[in-house]
């Protein structure tokens, strides 16, 4: 038997569940059209009213709704959430440019970054970020490139500086 899974409004995967959970799920309120759903052995994702199985318990659905409230039905609306690793990523790139002589910082904003594409590309319905997720990215692995130059050419950051505040005052 075929199961179900669903993503929830919180971004959580809920499942296996039966068509009939499902059309319970649709009554409830707990899915409605844009609801991302899949089979349990698929990883391709169809929002709710793409599935002929459930187009009946929408249209039902629907009808009754604008029944109770006298206005026609709309279909509710659905955005993207921002993805958490993206901004995550993004900020610590950012905060990675200001430690290059560390690579405490861009490690992580690499990993952050590069999971939180996975998931976009992954879930695009479902999280947006692509943006902050690629800028995160760049930055750390500039960071990181910093780091290894400097490391390879033997500067330090201390012997930059003594250099810096040498040059401009003469002893």
């Amino acid at each position: 038997m075929n199961g179900y899974v669903i993503i929830g409004d919180n971004g959580e995967e809920f499942g296996p569940a039966t068509a009939d959970e499902i059309r319970n799920w649709i009554s409830d309120r707990r899915v409605d059209a844009h609801t991302l759903i899949r089979l349990e052995e698929t990883q391709e994702w169809k929002r709710a009213s793409e599935w002929p199985e459930f187009a009946r318990s929408l249209s039902a659905f629907l009808v009754a709704q604008q029944a109770h409230s006298g206005q026609p039905a709309s279909a509710p609306t659905y955005a993207p959430r921002a993805n958490k690793l993206a901004i995550t990523g993004l900020v610590l790139g950012i905060l990675s440019m200001f430690t290059c002589c560390c690579p405490i910082l861009p490690i992580p904003g690499l990993a952050c970054s590069v999971t939180a594409l996975i998931q976009i590309r992954e879930k695009p319905s479902l999280y947006s970020g692509k943006g902050a997720a690629i800028t995160g990215l760049a930055l750390s692995l500039i960071s990181l490139g910093l780091f290894v130059f400097l490391q390879l050419s033997g500067a330090s950051v201390g012997g930059f500086f003594d250099g810096l505040i040498g040059g401009l005052i003469p002893l």
